[in-house]
């Protein structure tokens, strides 16, 4: 399904100098928002010099220790939130090579919406690296392949054409177990992404 491939990606350079802004406006060092996130400051030293990709768990950690979430740090601020629809160079990508998954957000400004929209490619092994949870409900559906969900230690095997819905409090993760791509629609509400 690709025609919801994004045009535009946000680069390792650009993730690094707006967390950098952040953190500066803030009035925080590296240290004290590596404490914070619970990472070391050279890894986050590395990161806000786009010397290094972070996993969605480690820059979810630092959004948070900043005070916001990861779909307000994707959001792009020149774009206003009436917009109703969004054309393939709206949508934000993010890769997580550790992780093996590239991220499309479909909307953009998360900041006033209900749910986020996100378009999933979890390559072959990829996944959310364990369980976690937080306040919302996901849906999901599975366009191609076969994704494992594991939701409260118990897996299920979501397929082709099927879906599933989960309260996001229920510790939960994810991960393709094949050797294809999985592809998924995959809907959190609120926006905690």
């Amino acid at each position: 399904m690709e025609p919801m491939v994004a045009q535009k990606e946000m680069t390792e350079k650009e993730i690094g100098e707006k967390l950098k802004r952040l953190r500066k406006e803030k009035q925080l060092t590296l240290r004290q928002l590596a404490q914070a996130a619970g990472c070391t400051d050279a890894a986050l030293s590395k990161v806000e010099r786009g010397e290094m990709t972070p996993t969605i768990s480690f820059l979810k950690n630092v959004v948070n220790a900043l005070g916001i979430t990861l779909s307000e740090f994707l959001a792009n601020e020149n774009n206003g939130d009436d917009s109703v629809v969004f054309r393939k160079e709206d949508h934000i990508r993010l890769d997580f090579h550790d992780e093996k998954i590239i991220s499309y957000q479909l909307v953009r400004n998360l900041k006033n919406k209900k749910l986020q929209p996100l378009y999933e490619i979890i390559k072959p092994g990829g996944g959310s690296g364990g369980d976690y949870q937080h306040e919302g409900e996901e849906f999901g559906l599975v366009l191609e392949g076969e994704l494992e969900i594991t939701v409260d230690g118990k897996q299920y095997i979501v397929r082709e054409g099927e879906s599933f819905w989960f309260r996001s409090t229920r510790p939960h993760g994810f991960r393709n177990r094949s050797d294809k791509d999985v592809k998924v629609i995959w809907i959190i509400t609120p926006p905690t992404y």
